[in-house]
């Protein structure tokens, strides 16, 4: 049974025609991260070229499932999600499931469209047999850690970032030594690898 929201905002496979779209709330997506915490690795904003060939790669991909929703009447692009399915040859469970970019333009949220892209997923995942999910999300993201939780996912690895020197300090150890120590075991190195061979007999 189709509800209001369904009509109003189909979710359906993303092409290569939505990777203009896909792009821009990918850097959406990234401006919000980055209005949370400013201590991450972020994508470098003139990859443009690096992001369509990562899209286009996912959109082939037949064990990644990316979706995009949209405007009935206009088309337009206002969220989209993705689920990746990876193969572990040394690990318990063998294959996992990972939902990543899950994004829903501001003025499109509270409409369902973030809850049917993720029931979609889930289905992807389900006719895989894929049963263990990972989802990764920035510390201090009120909204995402809500939802994640509300679903079931709880938090089993952190990530810590820190400055070098901030860590340097904190130790009392001046940075000067570190490199007096680093060098002296970039010389020795060197002057091994320049040792003269001396043949006996």
């Amino acid at each position: 049974m189709e509800t209001r929201e369904s009509t109003h905002y189909p979710i359906r496979k993303a092409t290569s025609a939505d990777i203009a779209e896909l792009i821009r709330m990918q850097r959406a997506l990234q401006e919000n991260t980055d209005a949370v915490r400013d201590n991450l690795l972020r994508p470098n904003p003139t990859g443009a070229g690096r992001l369509y060939a990562y899209y286009l790669d996912r959109i082939g991909d037949e064990l990644t499932q990316l979706l995009i929703a949209h405007k009935a009447e206009s088309k337009r692009a206002v969220g989209m999600g993705t689920g990746k399915i990876w193969v572990h040859a040394d690990c318990l469970p063998s294959q996992s499931g990972e939902l990543i970019d899950l994004w829903v333009d501001p003025e499109h949220r509270g409409r369902g469209v973030g809850r049917r892209i993720i029931e979609q997923l889930l289905q992807f995942f389900r006719a895989h047999e894929i049963q263990f999910l990972a989802v990764n999300y920035v510390n201090g993201n009120l909204a995402a850690e809500s939802l994640w939780r509300k679903l079931g996912f709880e938090p089993a690895l952190v990530t810590a970032t820190a400055d070098r020197l901030d860590v340097q300090r904190t130790l009392s150890v001046p940075s000067k030594r570190i490199l007096s120590i680093a060098g002296r075991s970039w010389s020795a190195e060197r002057s091994k690898a320049y040792e003269p061979i001396t043949r006996s007999g």
